[in-house]
C-alpha cells in the first residue's frame, strides 16, 4: 500500500466477514504494518542467496558437518573435484572418513571445535586428508560454528597446502645435509653478514675460535676472538669481497690462534 506521505509500505491483511454479528454487520478489515518484517525477511533472502553462491561457487573446498556426529552435511563443487568423492558419497560419510583417527580426536577436543555454543573458529593447524584415490593431502583449515537446520555444525574452508609442505621437508633436509657436510669438512667455513658479524659457523671455524659452541659466535665479529692485527686484516679482505663482488681464491697467510697456535 502507499501511505499518506508516499511510501510504500507492506501490510498483513486480514478479513473477516460479520455480517450477522450485531454492532458489526460488515467485513472487518486488520492490517498492520509489517514493513520492517518484510525488509528483513527480504534482506535474509538476498543474504542466503549470496551466501549459498560464495559456498557453491567458491574454487576452495568447503563442506559443513554436524558438530557431534561429524557427518557431512553439504558439500560444494570444489571439494567434490578435488577429493573425487561424489556430493552424494560425501553425505554418507564422516569426517573419520577423510582424516586419520589420532587426528579427529584432536579435532573433537580442541578448545575451540565446541565453545559452548558459541561461534569459533581456528586456523593455522596443518592436517591430513585422504582423497577417494588413495592420495593423502596436506591442508589448513579455517572452520566456524553455525546453526544448520537446528543443528549445531561447522562451516569449513580447506586449504591444500601440500606442495608447500613439501617444499619445506625437501628445503630442511637439504639444509640438514649441508650443515651435516660442513661440520664433518676440516676446513673453516664461516658466513658473515654485511655488519662482518658471524652468522654461521662450522665446528672447526668455532674449535678455530676458541669458542664452546656455534651459538657462542653468532652475532659476533672476529675482533672478539682473535688478535686485532689479524682480526683486522679478515676484516678487510671481507669488505673487498662485499664492495667489489669479487672472491679471493689462493690467499694464504699465517695467523695465530685463540691458544697461540
Amino acid at each position: 500500500m502507499r501511505s499518506a506521505d508516499g511510501d510504500l509500505i507492506w501490510v498483513d491483511c486480514t478479513y473477516h466477514n460479520l455480517p450477522e454479528e450485531p454492532g458489526i454487520q460488515g467485513i472487518v478489515l486488520n492490517f498492520p504494518d509489517i514493513t520492517e518484517q518484510k525488509e528483513a525477511d527480504q534482506a535474509l533472502q538476498v543474504s542466503e542467496e549470496q551466501y549459498r553462491f560464495l559456498f557453491h561457487l567458491n574454487p576452495q573446498p568447503m563442506w559443513k558437518y554436524d558438530a557431534d556426529t561429524l557427518q557431512f552435511l553439504e558439500v560444494n563443487e570444489a571439494a567434490v573435484q578435488h577429493y573425487g568423492y561424489t556430493a552424494d558419497e560425501f553425505l554418507r560419510m564422516s569426517i573419520r572418513d577423510i582424516q586419520p583417527s589420532d587426528e579427529v580426536t584432536i579435532l573433537t577436543q580442541h578448545p575451540d571445535h565446541r565453545d559452548n555454543g558459541k561461534k569459533s573458529s581456528f586456523s593455522h593447524m596443518v592436517w591430513t586428508h585422504g582423497k577417494r584415490d588413495g592420495d593423502v593431502i596436506f591442508v589448513e583449515i579455517k572452520s566456524n560454528e553455525l546453526q544448520y537446520n537446528g543443528r549445531l555444525a561447522n562451516l569449513v574452508l580447506a586449504n591444500d597446502i601440500t606442495e608447500k609442505v613439501k617444499a619445506e621437508e625437501e628445503l630442511a633436509r637439504e639444509r640438514y645435509l649441508l650443515r651435516t657436510l660442513n661440520d664433518h669438512l676440516p676446513d673453516y667455513i664461516y658466513v658473515k653478514d654485511s655488519q662482518f658479524k658471524h652468522i654461521i659457523n662450522n665446528k672447526a671455524n668455532v674449535e678455530l675460535m676458541g669458542a664452546k659452541d656455534e651459538k657462542e659466535t653468532l652475532g659476533k665479529r672476529v675482533l672478539d676472538y682473535l688478535d686485532t692485527e689479524i682480526a683486522e686484516k679478515y676484516i678487510q679482505h671481507d669488505r673487498e669481497v662485499m664492495d667489489k663482488g669479487q672472491p679471493i681464491h689462493n690467499l694464504e697467510e699465517a695467523i695465530v690462534t685463540h691458544d697461540n697456535k
